[in-house]
């Protein structure tokens, strides 16, 4: 009576539990957690001007140059990137919403990339069906992203916006003096690349269950 082994192993690097196929998706993976964690904490996703031709940006959650009130009733502005105060001070309900989605987007890439990563240097450690799970995740969270993307514009209509980009600033249509910057384009990347990873997983492991017999 003879018991085969548990796992065929494909050809791949020593001590890896991933295929070339699969370490190509590991390195996707990080650059997809990196491009969407970037894109999501800078707030360039929307820029404008204020007062004196002062350039001005927008995130989800945070924004760059912005003007504050001064004791004798002056305003200055503050050339520098910073967070709303509150969640409740973001100035749009859906910048809330889209904080929230594209946030656990990035911590679910960030994870899965984690995961692949060490796949790449630990045998066994990253199975078909945990590959196919991981990719599964990755599938969600590009989804997230759009939703999040989807729904930013709803904000276009709030009193910053309108300050900066014009007052015919409204929902899904930007003023004249705005225009989308670089960290827009960066999740719109990350999304790609994810939803690529997502069907890439399906190969990505070496690690191949087999039927036991007796």
């Amino acid at each position: 009576m003879t018991i085969p082994s548990g796992k065929t192993l494909l050809p791949a690097p020593v001590n890896s539990s991933l295929t070339n196929l699969g370490i190509f998706w590991a390195i996707l993976s990080l650059t997809s957690a990196v491009l969407s964690g970037v894109g999501f904490y800078l707030p360039f996703w929307i820029q404008g001007e204020i007062f004196n031709r002062t350039t001005v940006y927008f995130g989800s959650f945070r924004r760059c140059n912005y003007p504050r009130l001064l004791e004798n009733g002056r305003l200055e502005i503050v050339l520098e990137c910073g967070r709303y105060a509150s969640f409740s001070s973001i100035p749009s309900v859906s910048w809330r919403v889209t904080s929230v989605l594209i946030g656990v987007a990035s911590s679910l890439a960030l994870l899965v990339a984690f995961i692949a990563v060490i796949g790449c240097f630990t045998a066994d450690a990253v199975n078909h069906l945990l590959a196919k799970t991981l990719g599964f995740i990755q599938f969600v969270a590009g989804l997230l992203v759009v939703a999040g993307l989807g729904l930013y514009p709803l904000g276009y209509g709030n009193p910053q916006v309108k300050e900066a980009c014009g007052e015919t600033s409204e929902a899904y249509h930007l003023g004249p003096k705005c225009r989308y910057s670089w960290s827009l384009y960066m999740l719109s990347v990350a999304t790609m690349i994810l939803w690529l990873c997502s069907v890439l997983s399906l190969k990505a492991s070496r690690m191949v269950p087999h039927f036991y017999r007796i």
